[in-house]
């Protein structure tokens, strides 16, 4: 048996459960200084919760080679058999090759956020927006072949800002049960929305390239620093939902 509670009603045990869970929500985080790889606490506060689901979510980059192995086919001699002459052709790398690699850049230093308590129209839920700030980086490297002849070649680099803007709910019910005396108590927490935006690119070093060259690696940055954030998108609200059911003892969608 569940019951939600109204406001007002089993105020401490729901003003500590929010502190141990939330912290001081007015407060911001920065943790430029720190080289230690991430470690959840036993009970861990929000603050802490995000700094480690960014971390580890961030392990896993994005990458793409589907433009690396581009080739054509030239002629290579002639095959004879017999009476019987054929031209042999043999495919060698040809065209523009490029690839990008782009993954989150030093997430245990360089990542601050905020949180701060809202509203969600239409809902008697307590909510908190959580906004971040991110660097990011991306490689990529290029080569130009004429007929398998290599001609231009190097690596770009880019670094640009992420912003991010979670939305947390938190709507706290208990459960009684005849055979136990003591009632559980749930924070019913759910991650509603994780929103990830790409800012200023700024294109570091830009090698030897000139002309259409550079317009195509620079729409091949941004489209690699925005797969890396669609993805980043998923990965940070399935973990994070993840580690707060663990938190409260229950999956979020069956403590209603």
């Amino acid at each position: 048996m569940i019951y939600q509670i109204a406001r007002g009603f089993g105020l401490s045990l729901f003003l500590f459960s929010c502190i141990f869970l939330i912290g001081d929500a007015s407060h911001s985080y920065a943790f430029a200084e720190s080289d230690e790889s991430p470690s959840l606490p036993a009970a861990p506060n929000l603050s802490e919760l995000i700094r480690f689901v960014f971390i580890e979510s961030s392990a896993e980059g994005y990458s793409n080679e589907k433009n690396w192995n581009k080739t054509s086919k030239r002629f290579d001699g002639l095959r004879i058999r017999g009476l019987r002459i054929s031209k042999r052709k043999k495919a060698v790398k040809h065209g523009f090759c490029r690839k990008y690699a782009a993954s989150l850049k030093n997430p245990e230093k360089n990542f601050e956020f905020t949180i701060e308590e809202t509203t969600i129209p239409n809902e008697d839920v307590l909510a908190f927006l959580v906004n971040a700030r991110l660097r990011a980086r991306c490689e990529a490297t290029f080569a130009h072949y004429v007929y398998g002849v290599k001609g231009i070649n190097g690596t770009t680099v880019a670094d640009a800002d992420i912003r991010v803007k979670i939305l947390i709910s938190l709507n706290p019910q208990t459960e009684f049960s005849l055979s136990k005396p003591i009632p559980k108590f749930y924070l019913n927490t759910k991650v509603r929305d994780v929103d990830f935006r790409l800012k200023d690119v700024d294109v570091r070093k830009v090698g030897v390239l000139d002309g259409k060259f550079v317009e195509v690696v620079g729409d091949g940055l941004r489209k690699a620093f925005e797969e890396l954030i669609q993805n980043q998108e998923s990965r940070v609200k399935k973990k994070l939902q993840k580690e707060l059911d663990k938190i409260q003892g229950k999956p979020t969608d069956q403590a209603s």
